[in-house]
């Protein structure tokens, strides 16, 4: 019944796409299309996602025309993968079947996957790991660093420009044992019926982007970052902007990212080629909106890197336990702490940190047998015990402010323009109305070329074709589009977690049996990639349901959604194993998205409304525009 469904799916999408394409072609004709006749980025974006379907279906259905005449149409194709078309790419043969070793059996000692309850890897698969390898690692991280460095440093490299010193002016709050900001609001201000309506506070000078409460400015940004910059202060004396806040926060990013691919590719991938490692170190190292955010570091941004960097590294310490092999409690420790940290930097995170929770409660239980029922529940007592510990301080510190555990002062933000308060009591600030633009949006938005450096730029403001769609589902008029580039455009690698999605939606793999007294193999590579999707998911909700789009909102989930793509990659690699012309087009697939990611990642960020290359190293600046085109 599943795999009808999935076939019903692939060819209602494939219908879909062809819809797509055509009303591309004639939306100048319709009522709410373009009617000046041009091809706007909506209209471009909706032809291109219908054409790039339609053709994919057309290659793969070749492909398999091909594998099929070279291997013999009688022969059953290798690895047990079907060719129907509930299997878009193929899906990797069941290797849990009762009484068979799984490949990922960490007890076994067979296959890459052979690891001890400590942590993720065997000695066999380091051993494979030869001395060249690891240079090409470490050479490949310093590069990334430097060119971390090269985007904040606007390409002065030790000269970085300032940007805001939001945590620091916090961290001196906190040092003299004060929650506000030492800024005191005007009197006037004080005074006002209602403070946060901008034509009432006309000529009046005020600490814009702050929170104001009873007579007092707060920051509404979460106060962990805050924390360990007063910690910094302290020590050495010397305060840190929120730029360098930013970058560190982003190097941790990369670190612990880099870490969880080492433990993955040793779990699951230690005999692919090993070409397939150093993609997955460079798209998460470059995948768009990263090089973006460090263009500009200022408190927006350094507060998403500050809560992805908590966050990862909270899942590189549970990676072991949520995979099922299980972990010393120390690190699960750890891991309750950084996620607690986590939504300390940026509450939004708080529903992909519950999923992240949950997938390691049932990796630990999982890898164990009932009689066995003490060590998980110990286990999972210190992440939860170090979690409750963060989140507890967090909630006594909106408890001290504002009188609610819950409260984070957004809602009190002085804000230019609009009266955040009203837009709370409207239901304006988040909506569902704004989940079917905002999805367009941030996924299906396109680049605009350009004929001079850096040759692509994002979406600025809304686009006409959207606005007379969200006029017609009655969208409120606060939602305001700043800058975006779609996913499917700036990270086309994520198509490998679509793969998985799919993968898991209408593959075949069970968890096999578990013998009295034995603990459980590893957790198959599809339910930790749907473990992460899960997680990104929900980070990604509360983002569709804002009335704010920009690009720096994306590194809000993309993070974990582009290592669920590499184990999508992988997987998909692995089922095209014997097919020669399907595993030529899955190499294909794969290094020609992540070089796109790349490149993309690598230009945008140059062109972002609030780049400082043009304002603090013009002479590079003219140097770099000069090389055009066309």
């Amino acid at each position: 019944m599943r795999r009808c469904a999935c076939r019903l799916i692939l060819r209602l999408s494939i219908f879909a796409a062809a819809v797509a394409c055509a009303l591309a072609l004639v939306a100048d004709r319709l009522p709410m299309g373009d009617h000046d006749g041009r091809w706007g980025p909506a209209r471009t974006a909706l032809l291109l996602t219908g054409a790039v379907w339609l053709a994919g279906a057309f290659v793969l259905r070749i492909v398999e025309a091909l594998d099929r005449r070279r291997l013999g149409s009688a022969a059953p194709l290798p690895g047990g993968i079907s060719g129907d078309p509930a299997s878009p790419l193929g899906s990797p043969s069941d290797d849990r079947s009762a009484g068979s070793p799984s490949r990922y059996d960490s007890h076994s000692g067979k296959g890459p996957a052979s690891a001890r309850s400590s942590g993720v890897g065997s000695g066999s698969s380091r051993a494979r790991f030869g001395q060249g390898h690891r240079w090409g690692l470490a050479a490949l991280v310093i590069v990334v660093e430097l060119v971390y460095v090269w985007y904040v440093s606007v390409g002065q490299m030790r000269e970085w420009p300032p940007t805001s010193n939001m945590y620091s002016t916090l961290a001196e709050s906190f040092a003299r044992g004060r929650l506000d900001l030492l800024v005191d609001p005007p009197p006037e201000l004080i005074r006002l019926e209602n403070p946060y309506d901008p034509i009432q506070r006309q000529g009046l000078s005020v600490l814009h982007d702050a929170s104001y409460f009873r007579g007092r400015y707060y920051a509404y940004w979460g106060p962990a970052p805050a924390v360990l910059a007063a910690l910094w202060t302290a020590a050495f004396q010397h305060p840190l902007g929120d730029q360098h806040i930013g970058f560190v926060a982003a190097s941790f990013l990369f670190l612990f990212s880099t870490l969880i691919v080492l433990q993955l590719w040793r779990l699951y991938a230690a005999s692919l080629p090993r070409w397939l490692l150093f993609v997955g170190q460079i798209v998460v190292g470059f995948g768009h909106p990263l090089l973006w955010n460090l263009s500009s570091p200022a408190v927006y941004e350094t507060a998403i890197l500050c809560g992805q960097a908590f966050l990862v590294g909270g899942l590189f310490f549970a990676l072991p336990s949520i995979v099922g092999l299980g972990a010393h409690w120390p690190r699960l420790a750890i891991a309750g702490a950084l996620w607690g940290l986590a939504v300390a930097s940026r509450a939004t995170l708080a529903p992909g940190v519950a999923a992240l929770v949950a997938a390691t409660t049932v990796g630990l239980f999982w890898s164990w047998p009932l009689r066995s029922i003490e060590r998980p529940v110990a286990k999972l007592s210190a992440l939860l015990v170090s979690l409750g510990l963060v989140l507890g301080a967090l909630g006594t510190y909106n408890y001290l402010r504002f009188g609610n555990v819950a409260e984070t002062g957004y809602r009190f933000q002085l804000v230019p323009d609009q009266d955040q308060t009203q837009l709370v009591r409207d239901g304006e600030l988040f909506s569902l109305h704004y989940l079917l633009p905002n999805l367009f949006y941030y996924s299906f938005t396109t680049v605009r070329l350009a004929g001079v450096f850096p040759f692509l730029r994002p979406v600025r403001s809304a686009l006409p074709a959207v606005n007379s769609v969200l006029e017609a589902m009655d969208v409120p008029k606060a939602y305001a589009v700043e800058d975006i580039t779609g996913l499917a455009f700036s990270v086309p690698f994520v198509l490998f977690a679509a793969l998985l999605a799919w993968q898991i939606a209408c593959g075949q793999q069970r968890p096999g049996p578990i013998r009295d007294g034995e603990r459980r193999p590893a957790a198959a590579p599809a339910v930790l990639g749907g473990a992460l999707l899960l997680a990104s998911a929900l980070m990604f909700l509360p983002i569709l349901t804002f009335r704010f789009v920009s690009s720096r909102y994306i590194l809000d989930f993309s993070p974990l959604l582009v290592i669920a793509s590499l184990i999508g990659a992988w997987e998909t690699y692995r089922a095209s194993l014997g097919r020669p012309f399907r595993q030529g087009l899955v190499t294909i697939l794969i290094a020609g998205t992540a070089l796109l990611t790349v490149v993309v990642s690598l230009l945008v960020a140059l062109s972002g409304p609030a780049s400082l290359f043009d304002d603090y190293n013009p002479e590079l600046w003219r140097i770099l525009t000069e090389i055009r085109l066309w």
